[in-house]
């Protein structure tokens, strides 16, 4: 016997209009809203521990002074409290600045910038055993949203410590770029003749083999187990990367970790 609720439903789909089912950028801006949430949630721990840390310093010595010691202790406790309520405060607003839904819209944005205020959360992403280190080479700006380099950095850093299960390091670089030909990027990505500014990510993990390294980029492929990763992070970002005019690649093998290299336009100071 046919069931009537079914069928109606089944109805009701086929005569639902197409300009009613979510469009491809709206689909695309969910993701990078689930990641960003993914993402803060990993922190949450780890920042909620150097909360602790910082409550500590607070509580200790607004204690010592109201214990009445001498003047010099009462001091340099003053100064301790104070340099400990603005770290707290330097968090709050990073977390603040990562959690916002509002598109911010492309500007010039400084990748070195990006990275400093990013510096500390990513550190807390990957750990203690993990270390994080930057070099900062490139002199010219971007021309993108703020939120684009923020989801790079964070999904990256996430890939970089599932690669270092036994701790390593991780390395973010910026450079100035300028070819006259076409320039291969990486594995099968080529950047054609122009000024860029590159960012790389590089991590000291187990690498993937140039199977693997071809096909990382294509959605809903990983190499975990099924239901442990939707394989849409790197697709979401090579996206992203694209439509701000720019390119992504990966240079790995295994045992000899890996580098995403991303190019985007440089910005030129006349335009």
């Amino acid at each position: 016997m046919k069931n009537k609720g079914t069928s109606a439903q089944s109805r009701q789909l086929r005569e639902r209009p197409v300009s009613s089912l979510p469009k491809p950028e709206e689909l695309q801006e969910q993701l990078l809203r689930s990641q960003r949430l993914e993402a803060l949630g990993r922190l949450s721990g780890a920042v909620a521990h150097d909360f602790n840390n910082l409550l500590t310093v607070i509580l200790g010595n607004a204690q010592m002074i109201l214990e009445g010691l001498s003047p010099s202790v009462q001091t340099r406790a003053v100064s301790e409290i104070i340099q400990a309520a603005q770290r707290a405060d330097s968090l709050t607003r990073q977390l603040l600045r990562l959690s916002r839904n509002q598109p911010v819209g492309i500007q010039p944005v400084d990748l070195n910038e990006q990275i400093w205020e990013l510096k500390a959360l990513l550190q807390r992403l990957l750990g203690r055993d993990v270390e994080l280190l930057t070099k900062h080479s490139a002199t010219k700006s971007v021309r993108v949203e703020p939120t684009l380099i923020q989801q790079i950095l964070l999904n990256l850093t996430v890939n970089a410590r599932e690669a270092m299960p036994l701790g390593g390091t991780m390395t973010i670089e910026t450079e100035d770029l300028s070819t006259s030909t076409e320039s291969q990027l990486g594995h099968g990505v080529h950047i054609p003749a122009g000024k860029w500014v590159t960012l790389s990510v590089r991590d000291t993990g187990v690498g993937m083999p140039p199977d693997v390294a071809d096909r990382v980029f294509e959605p809903f492929f990983s190499t975990k187990p099924k239901g442990e990763n939707t394989g849409l992070g790197l697709a979401t970002v090579r996206g992203a990367v694209a439509r701000h005019g720019g390119h992504i690649a990966v240079r790995s093998s295994p045992g000899r970790g890996a580098t995403f290299v991303i190019a985007l336009p440089a910005l030129d100071p006349d335009s």
